[in-house]
C-alpha cells in the first residue's frame, strides 16, 4: 500500500526540521520519493565503527505513522542488530514504536546502537556471540568491515579514533540491554530537544566503558557477567 498524501505530508515537515537543525552524526539526503528516507551516520568515536560513514534507508509503508517505517543499513556492517542483508532490529521501530515518536529519534537511537549494540536482540548471531564471549574479536571484525566497506580508500575520517581494546571489553558484555533502555529513554529526550539529552546519555556510556579498570577484582565480576549473559544468550 502506498503511502498516503497525509503521511507524506508529516513525512515532509520532519525531514525539513532535521534539514534546519541538523541531528549529531546524521546526514539527509534529499530526495522527491517520500516513501524511502536516505541518511548517513558517521560511526561515532570510540568504537570499532569510528571513521566510517554508513548509508541508511527507513521505508515507509502506507500504514505510516501507525506502522513503523522499516530501517536498513545499505552499507555492511558487522553489528548483531543489523542482519546480514541490513535489516536493522531495534525496539523502536518494532514493540516501543508510537505515531507520536518523530523522525529525529528514529536517527538518533540508530546512531547510539553502533554505541550500545544490544546482543539480546541478535540478527547477526556471529556478532552477538563475539559481544558476549570475545570482545576482542568482535571489535577486530567490526573495525575490519568498516574499513572495508564504510570508508572511502580503507581511511578513515580526520579525527576518528577507536578505544583500546582493553578499556572497552568489559562494559559492552555488561550492557546488552542498554540499546533498547536508551531508545525508551530517550524518545522522551528527543521530542522538542534537538536529541541533546539522547547524545548525552550515548556520551556518557562511552565514558563509563574508557574509565574502567584493570584490577583483577573487575576482570573477574566481567567474567561472572559474560558468563550470566551467555545463559541469556542461549535462550534467544
Amino acid at each position: 500500500m502506498p503511502v498516503t498524501a497525509t503521511a507524506m505530508r508529516l513525512i515532509m515537515r520532519q525531514i525539513q526540521d532535521i534539514e534546519a537543525n541538523p541531528a549529531d552524526g546524521v546526514r539527509i539526503h534529499k530526495s522527491n520519493d517520500l516513501s524511502e528516507l536516505l541518511f548517513d551516520l558517521t560511526g561515532p568515536e570510540g568504537t570499532p565503527f569510528a571513521g566510517g560513514v554508513f548509508h541508511v534507508a527507513l521505508y515507509f509503508e502506507g500504514g505510516y505513522p501507525e506502522v513503523p517505517p522499516r530501517g536498513v543499513f545499505r552499507t555492511k556492517i558487522f553489528h548483531p542488530n543489523v542482519a546480514e542483508k541490513g535489516d536493522i532490529c531495534v525496539n523502536v521501530l518494532k514493540r516501543d514504536w508510537t505515531p507520536s515518536l518523530g523522525l529525529r529519534h528514529v536517527l538518533m537511537v540508530i546512531r547510539c546502537l553502533l554505541i550500545e549494540p544490544n546482543a539480546e536482540s541478535a540478527l547477526n548471531e556471529e556478532a552477538a556471540r563475539l559481544i558476549l564471549e570475545d570482545y576482542d574479536s568482535y571489535r577486530r571484525k567490526a573495525e575490519m568491515m568498516t574499513k572495508v566497506h564504510a570508508m572511502k580508500g580503507g581511511r578513515p575520517a580526520k579525527g576518528a579514533r577507536s578505544l583500546p581494546s582493553d578499556k572497552s571489553r568489559g562494559n559492552v558484555s555488561q550492557r546488552v540491554g542498554g540499546t533498547a533502555h536508551v531508545g525508551v529513554a530517550g524518545a522522551r529526550a528527543v521530542e522538542g530537544g534537538g536529541g541533546s539529552q539522547l547524545r548525552n546519555t550515548s556520551e556518557s556510556a562511552l565514558n563509563n566503558r574508557s574509565a574502567e579498570g584493570g584490577t583483577s577484582a573487575t576482570v573477574a565480576a566481567s567474567n561472572l557477567e559474560v558468563e550470566k549473559r551467555r545463559a541469556v544468550f542461549r535462550r534467544i
